[in-house]
């Protein structure tokens, strides 16, 4: 029976609740250091204007890490907020989750763009269409594209999607357990049931045995 169980715990251990390797789970643009323009869209501007962007997972994951692109122009070291909303009629709906970054890193400088990189902590979403959003208290300049991207909205003034602002979402797709892998799951308990309940009339009938005598 001892091996009977372990074997049940490996099976779960490999099959359910387990995430996958850190990977790539939505790109807004295909290279963040290509095709960005000069000046780029503030988040917020002058305390108003907040930048949202949409994303979209294929499956329930967590995110171990964020990039985005910002302007070379006027960017100074400050801290830096990450937002994270649910889409309701194609626009920004409720936050969902917000970490503001004091230390960051910035990973590629281009002539136009430096690439920012943020690490939350336990952020996991399921499969969706959400808004992203960057901003700081002094505005930041997220650089924008002119790439086919999803809808990028300024806080009441809906933007083309021609030119989408550039992140990267990174992290892992949370793994769902294999039919196969349930159905043996299931066999094994059965069988351990069976097992146990053998058990216990073998161990009634011993005691039955003895009285008699």
């Amino acid at each position: 029976m001892r091996f009977l169980l372990v074997g049940l715990a490996l099976v779960f251990s490999l099959s359910y609740g387990k995430p996958g390797r850190a990977d790539v789970l939505y790109q807004s643009i295909p290279d963040l250091t290509v095709g960005a323009y000069n000046l780029g869209v503030c988040s917020p501007c002058s305390g108003s204007g907040q930048v949202y962007d949409e994303f979209t997972l294929s499956a329930a994951s967590t995110i171990s890490e964020v990039d985005f692109a910002v302007s070379s122009f006027g960017f100074n070291q400050q801290p830096i907020t990450v937002g994270i909303y649910n889409v309701a009629g194609g626009l920004p709906g409720t936050q969902i989750l917000s970490q503001t970054f004091s230390g960051y890193t910035i990973s590629t400088t281009t002539h136009l763009t430096k690439i920012i990189d943020v690490f939350p902590s336990s952020w996991s979403l399921a499969a969706g269409i959400y808004d992203i959003t960057f901003s700081s208290a002094n505005g930041l300049q997220l650089s924008d594209y002119n790439v086919a991207g999803q809808a990028l909205y300024q806080s009441g003034s809906a933007f083309s999607a021609v030119y989408p602002t550039g992140f990267d979402i990174i992290g892992s797709a949370v793994a769902v357990p294999e039919p196969a892998s349930l159905t043996l799951f299931s066999l094994a308990l059965i069988g351990l049931a069976g097992v146990r309940q053998r058990r216990a009339a073998q161990c009634f009938a011993s005691r039955r045995s003895t009285r008699l005598r």
